[in-house]
């Protein structure tokens, strides 16, 4: 697989966002913005953004705190690994995914000043039965995408009106990560 971590990606990430409609792209702002409007002090939060389509590109976000005792190129290296291994058993759920971005954030409610974001692209056209079982055995030990985690199915409109609500509708999700 064609993995790029960090920095010179920014080509590939500019590339896979301008890929998408501007539709699609206030789409992925409205998680991105919900995801770090919701997360708490102190806390983490993860959001993939799929609808099921195949070619499309997955996007996952991940907001994630640095531990008072942490030094800050230790937390980086964390925050990298955390989310290189939420980007690759995100095929585990995006299962007509092949094209995933991944971008690490810095929780919003931190002490300390700077912040970087850490991006990654993951594109792999196809998966072999056992990289798929490999990736259920890393997302099982880790503990990533539990089965009780909360799907959400939102309704943009192409035109929105300013007094119009977001549709927002909690869905069941298949706890079944096979393939």
């Amino acid at each position: 697989p064609n993995l790029l971590i960090e920095r010179g990606q920014t080509v590939q990430i500019n590339r896979a966002t301008s890929a998408e409609s501007r539709f699609r792209r206030r789409q992925l702002a409205a998680s991105l913005i919900g995801a770090l409007h919701q997360v708490k002090p102190g806390e983490q939060c993860t959001r993939m953004v799929y609808s099921g389509i195949a070619g499309e590109t997955v996007f996952v976000f991940f907001v994630v705190p640095k531990s008072p005792s942490q030094f800050y190129e230790e937390y980086l290296h964390y925050r990298i690994n955390a989310l290189q291994a939420l980007v690759r058993t995100a095929r585990l759920i995006a299962k007509q995914g092949t094209t995933f971005v991944g971008i690490a954030f810095d929780n919003p409610h931190n002490d300390y000043e700077g912040a970087i974001e850490q991006l990654l692209v993951l594109r792999q056209d196809s998966w072999s039965e056992d990289e798929l079982l490999n990736l259920e055995k890393m997302r099982k030990e880790i503990g990533m995408w539990s089965p009780s985690m909360k799907g959400w199915r939102c309704k943009y409109e192409d035109f929105p009106q300013t007094e119009k609500t977001l549709d927002v509708q909690q869905i069941e999700l298949d706890g079944d990560f096979g393939f």
